[in-house]
């Protein structure tokens, strides 16, 4: 891992992630008014392309050892929740996620997600590789807002299955987050 390089492949697709999640918080802020299908279609694209270099920077890093970077490493996780933040908070601001269970379960995935900042930060363990439960955690939870994106194109289809894929993602972030208190952190580190 280099500690001294800052401009790597992986950083910059870090870097445009961030961009893409402030983006979504400024439109949060601009309000529903600027969104039409063609907004709404160009969004999707741009959450699922910020998604994409989710899995891009670290097979870039693992790919090519030279690319991988201190830097990386700790900013990669904050970008990746930022991302999932911002656009929740979009989505609630576009009037699309307003049940009082959604709610719930966003604000249950966004707690286990700064209490394993929080416990990764404080014991050092921000720039473990990722196992495979933190893998499916985030495929679930991507798949989820996704879904919720589709809303404007299919919104019979969005309304039934939303719901059912964000409940299968916060099981998989809680039971993740089980295994720091009862056992199996090793791999739940890497989550």
């Amino acid at each position: 891992m280099n500690t001294d390089k800052v401009v790597t492949v992986p950083n910059v697709l870090t870097l445009i992630r961030f961009l893409i999640a402030v983006g979504f918080l400024v439109l949060a802020l601009v309000g529903p008014a600027v969104y039409t299908e063609l907004t709404w279609g160009m969004l999707l694209i741009l959450f699922l392309s910020g998604s994409i270099t989710d899995y891009l920077d670290g097979w870039i890093a693992r790919t090519w050892p030279e690319q991988a970077t201190a830097l990386g490493a700790r900013i990669d996780p904050v970008a990746d929740k930022l991302l999932v933040f911002a656009y929740v908070v979009f989505l609630w601001s576009a009037g699309i996620a307003d049940w009082w269970l959604e709610i719930l379960l966003f604000v249950l995935i966004g707690l286990r997600e700064v209490f394993v900042s929080v416990y990764r930060a404080r014991y050092g363990h921000g720039s473990l590789p990722v196992g495979w439960k933190g893998k499916w955690k985030t495929g679930w939870q991507l798949l989820a807002l996704t879904c919720y994106g589709l809303y404007p194109f299919a919104p019979e289809l969005s309304e039934m299955w939303s719901p059912v894929v964000l409940l299968v993602a916060t099981g998989f972030t809680w039971w993740s987050l089980a295994d720091y208190f009862f056992g199996g952190t090793e791999d739940t580190l890497r989550a």
